[in-house]
């Protein structure tokens, strides 16, 4: 009996104390008909207690279906964050926000001088519903590579 309390003690510890950004993990979208609308999806990663990873793939749709991606970290306080990133070849970067709410993920354009790596008429604004909360563990990339969140960090992913 002494033994069953421990383990269940340990794992109400474990579930209380473990990442907090386990809680936003999963599948996010938005559109659902690439010939009417704009169409993206987005996978959360928790990378520490205060950080994700996310990886955004994103198309306009018809009758271009121009498209982009981009992968990233985010440090989240109070269900929200500012991604901000720059090739040291731009005079300026891309600069989003993040916004967490039940079962939503709200992301808004601060600054983007084509920083964003997007396709023209490409942009991350949108509403993303989440479709599921499974932790995803990797990504496929537009040459179809699978990246994973524990092994690559994005500043490793853009400068191979």
């Amino acid at each position: 009996m002494k033994k069953l309390f421990l383990i269940f003690s340990l794992f109400i510890a474990f579930s209380c104390f473990g990442q907090k950004t386990n809680k936003y993990a999963g599948l996010y979208s938005y559109g659902a008909n690439i010939e009417k609308e704009r169409i993206g999806n987005m996978i959360i990663y928790p990378e520490t207690d205060s950080t994700i990873l996310f990886y955004l793939d994103a198309n306009r749709g018809a009758p271009s279906y121009n498209m982009g991606m981009l992968y990233g970290s985010v440090k989240i306080k109070n269900n929200a964050g500012i991604y901000y990133f720059k090739f040291d070849h731009e005079a300026r970067g891309c600069k989003l926000s993040f916004a967490f709410s039940t079962n939503k993920l709200t992301i808004k354009t601060i600054e983007n001088n084509d920083g964003c790596l997007m396709g023209k008429g490409v942009y991350p604004d949108a509403v993303f519903n989440r479709k599921s909360n499974k932790l995803i563990e990797y990504f496929e990339d537009p040459e179809s590579r699978k990246v994973y969140f524990n092994q690559t960090k994005p500043k490793d992913y853009y400068h191979n």
